[in-house]
């Protein structure tokens, strides 16, 4: 055995097959479903790993993993480039090259393991691969985007055989808003017709009604539904696979339950798009921070949007906390009730009869204060107070009680 060899063979007797990476190297794990590694030029007696495993993300497994050389230039017969078929090197050996061959592989393995030695002399320019994957989904997924995209598998690849794949796609608008509206759209549709199958089920499993069942390439067909949430599943046969199915689905938001608020200004909205039957929402309006001894005085609104069906749906107020409030107002069709009104909290209602909606409201209000009880005692030599935030004509409340205690303290040792 030539003595060069025999030295390589003792570096892989002595680290057991399990290679070390030596201080100069970057090596992985690399998790990308795409990604780069380079020995860089390299020195003598180098051991180099990376551990290939992309993450494609929730529900998806890798199906293949491709890779190709921009540069392979190691000295041949010594300086060996390896890949295996797995975790680590006791995994199947799926490239053993040295030299200047620059020839790409793959693997339907989800992970492999790239492997770099150099012996005790002469090196060259070394190793730069990139690689890339496909990934298919598996299992179940919840989207809560109010819009998005699901993939059966990577654009530009085939799905695989037997496949089974949930999509529960739940828009999450936030306190007080669900999804009043899905709508769904395919630019890619490639199934075994008959045989591979995308259902989409109203609700969050398959246990709901179906909207959609469809394979083949047909693309032309009901597309959207006034729904919270809906499960889209994909499932593929034992033979035959195709390109597969790219989905892009949008959603509108309604209001539901009640929302509280302690800005002093803001907006509010019933919907996008158009409102639902059977709505029923609320929003307290309770500014706070105004300081010590303050308090809100006044609440004013307006309406940059208003359409309901007329004299069924309505928009109302109240003072308080709920409808048990004081009674103030109440607006339906196109005519806003806009207004104001002396008081530390409101609340607004809305709420739809069974049949025919519109476009809804978009509400803004803002706030002002009076005084209210004593206020910090003021120890300047000057200053000012003010009885209320709004200095119109009428713009203090009526019932106020305010104590202003004006006691300078601030003209230092004597004076007083």
């Amino acid at each position: 055995m030539p003595i060069r060899t025999a030295v390589l063979a003792a570096v892989f007797a002595a680290c057991a097959l399990v290679p070390h990476a030596d201080s100069a190297c970057t090596t992985g794990p690399l998790t990308g479903p795409t990604g780069t590694l380079s020995t860089g030029a390299y020195d003598n007696n180098w051991v180099c790993p990376w551990l290939i495993q992309p993450d494609q993300g929730t529900a998806r497994t890798t199906t293949q993993i491709a890779w190709t050389f921009s540069l392979f230039d190691t000295e041949t017969n010594y300086d060996w480039f390896y890949i295996y078929n797995g975790p680590d090197t006791s995994s199947p050996q799926l490239l053993k090259r040295s030299g200047t061959n620059t020839t790409g592989g793959s693997t339907t393995s989800p992970v492999i393991y790239a492997l770099f030695t150099s012996d005790p002399s002469n090196t060259r320019t070394g190793v730069t691969m990139s690689y890339t994957t496909n990934f298919v989904c598996s299992g179940a997924v919840t989207m809560t985007g109010t819009s998005g995209t699901l993939y059966s598998n990577s654009v530009g690849a085939n799905y695989i055989d037997n496949m089974s794949c949930g999509f529960l796609i739940q828009p999450d608008y936030g306190t007080g808003r669900v999804a009043g509206y899905i709508s769904w759209t395919f630019p890619a549709f490639n199934t075994e017709a008959s045989w591979d199958w995308l259902t989409i089920y109203k609700g969050t499993s398959t246990s709901g009604t179906q909207l959609l069942r469809r394979s083949g390439t047909d693309t032309f067909f009901v597309n959207d539904t006034a729904t919270t949430e809906i499960y889209t599943t994909f499932t593929s046969d034992g033979s035959n696979v195709r390109s597969g199915v790219t989905m892009s689905y949008t959603s509108t938001f309604i209001c539901t339950d009640t929302v509280s608020f302690s800005t002093q200004s803001g907006s509010l909205t019933t919907n996008s798009g158009q409102y639902g039957n059977n709505m029923n929402c609320g929003w307290i309006i309770q500014p706070t921070g105004w300081g010590a001894a303050k308090m809100t005085g006044t609440i004013t609104w307006t309406f940059s949007a208003f359409s309901t069906q007329s004299a069924t749906d309505y928009f109302c107020f109240y003072a308080g906390t709920s409808t048990a409030g004081t009674y103030i107002k109440c607006g339906s069709g196109t005519t806003a009730p806009a207004g104001n009104y002396d008081a530390t909290v409101i609340f607004v209602n809305f709420y739809s009869d069974a049949s025919i909606t519109s476009t809804g409201a978009t509400m803004s209000w803002t706030s002002s204060w009076v005084c209210t009880g004593l206020a910090p005692t003021y120890t300047g030599t000057s200053g000012s107070l003010a009885t209320n935030s709004d200095t119109t004509s009428g713009a203090y409340t009526t019932y106020m009680d305010c104590g202003f205690l004006i006691q300078p303290t601030e003209w230092g040792t004597g004076p007083m």
